[in-house]
């Protein structure tokens, strides 16, 4: 499933050698057997629907009993092998529609067979896969961003249930003209605005905005956990930002 360019020169079977695929032949004999093999292979007409179906049978292992001489289909098991080479083809056609489509289809066979043979050690993954499948595995940049700033406005309406006075009152000793002590407001040294700005700050991974954030917000009860959970966002979705970014460049 590779185009000629590709291939060795030289093809190694088990016990076996075939030192040269055509025989010595003209151009013209050598550009119709490419083009026969091109249109056997790669035809226009074979959609992305061809490759997810050509896939879909290069998951399942054939084997024979000895009792029944049909072939019996054994449990499917995810390949990634035939994955990467049609996505390498597509990315050399320059089709990323269906070069997306495949990833993705890719992924999510991934996710199926690490989520189906969890364990200790493979629970993350899973975890991690369940997560990315929600933003298209980062091939699907617009969800990601849309996600991202869900998390951001949502993070500020949580955030703000701990935020401390930004005022704090001052009460002046009564004058004679006074009846009642007059209060006065003062800006708090213990303020910080737990709003947007800080949202955003633990929500993107590596970069600190304000110091303050970090050093004078100390949360309690249920929003310290929700705060982890926030980071943790920030880390799974800015990694899908960023491949996404990286593959529109190539």
């Amino acid at each position: 499933m590779t185009d000629l360019d590709d291939w060795p020169k030289t093809l190694r079977l088990t016990s076996a050698q075939v030192d040269s695929f055509l025989p010595e032949a003209s151009a013209d004999e050598i550009g119709r057997v490419r083009q026969w093999w091109e249109e056997l292979f790669f035809p226009e007409s074979k959609s992305v629907k061809w490759f997810t179906e050509w896939l879909a049978l290069t998951q399942h292992e054939q084997s024979k009993h000895p009792e029944q001489p049909e072939k019996t289909e054994l449990p499917k098991h995810f390949d990634p092998g035939p994955y990467q080479q049609v996505i390498n083809f597509l990315q050399k056609t320059g089709d990323t529609s269906g070069l997306d489509t495949i990833y993705i289809r890719s992924k999510n066979e991934e996710r199926h067979q690490a989520c189906k043979d969890s364990n200790i050690l493979t629970f993350p993954g899973c975890v991690y896969l369940s997560a990315a499948f929600l933003v298209g595995y980062g091939r699907r940049l617009v969800i990601a961003v849309i996600a991202s700033i869900l998390f951001v406005v949502f993070g500020a309406y949580v955030f703000r249930k701990q935020e401390k006075p930004k005022f704090k009152k001052k009460f002046i000793a009564p004058t004679v003209t006074d009846s009642v002590s007059p209060a006065t407001h003062t800006p708090s040294d213990e303020y910080v605005p737990l709003r947007w700005a800080y949202s955003f700050d633990m929500f993107i991974p590596l970069i600190k905005l304000r110091d303050k954030h970090y050093n004078d917000v100390d949360f309690t009860g249920k929003i310290r956990f929700y705060l982890y959970a926030h980071k943790l966002a920030g880390w799974i979705l800015g990694t899908f930002i960023v491949a996404s970014i990286v593959s529109l460049t190539k």
